[in-house]
């Protein structure tokens, strides 16, 4: 049934508010896999940012300042200042080059409050990665022990810290060396213990 009469338009509010307000945008996670439901490719929560279109070019402009993601609740938060028109966006979050890449937990302790497991999973993490990237974990002797790669453009892994058999890597330092087309390698260090 279509609505009939005449239609008000609120006049457009703008201005700064007295203090910063928190912004909250939900996003579909049904199966609580950590990536953005009905979306393709695959989109990782952490790659959703906040952005305001700016009135003035018609562009989408990300908010700046400290997000916040919140994969129980399934919301994404930051801090505004202004009334606005928001959208939740999905952002490119690899890198050009290996150059930051950043392993974490470091030493990694399974069950432990501040080396154990954090919230991507059970694993070492490693972040900052290329659009495609092969990690390779070596033993201190220099055995090749893993072999594991980044290909959806997340530029993330998590390592479950098995070997290429499957099994759980025994307490230890390894090494880790990462590659990808077109850039300089990375390698480090990192410890297990069990």
């Amino acid at each position: 049934m279509p609505i009939r009469g005449s239609v008000d338009f609120i006049p457009t509010v703008t201005g700064t508010f007295s203090q910063a307000l928190t912004l909250e945008m939900s996003y579909p996670d049904a199966n609580n896999d950590g990536f953005v439901d009905g979306v393709s490719p695959l989109m990782r929560a952490e790659a959703l940012r906040i952005f305001t279109l700016n009135k003035t070019t018609l562009e989408w402009e990300r908010v700046t300042g400290n997000y916040s993601l919140d994969k129980v609740a399934k919301k994404v938060s930051v801090e505004v200042e202004h009334f606005s028109m928001y959208a939740l966006v999905g952002v490119q979050i690899y890198e050009d080059t290996l150059n930051d890449v950043q392993v974490h937990p470091n030493p990694y302790k399974p069950g432990d409050a501040t080396y154990g497991d954090s919230s991507y999973g059970e694993g070492v993490v490693f972040t900052k990665l290329t659009e495609n990237a092969t990690i390779r974990i070596f033993t201190i002797s220099g055995d090749l022990i893993v072999t594991l790669t980044e290909n959806n453009a997340d530029g993330f892994y998590l390592w479950d810290t098995k070997n290429d058999d499957g099994d759980k890597v025994a307490s230890g330092v390894y090494i880790y060396y990462i590659t990808a087309p077109g850039v300089s390698a990375a390698k480090g260090k990192l410890a297990i213990i069990r």
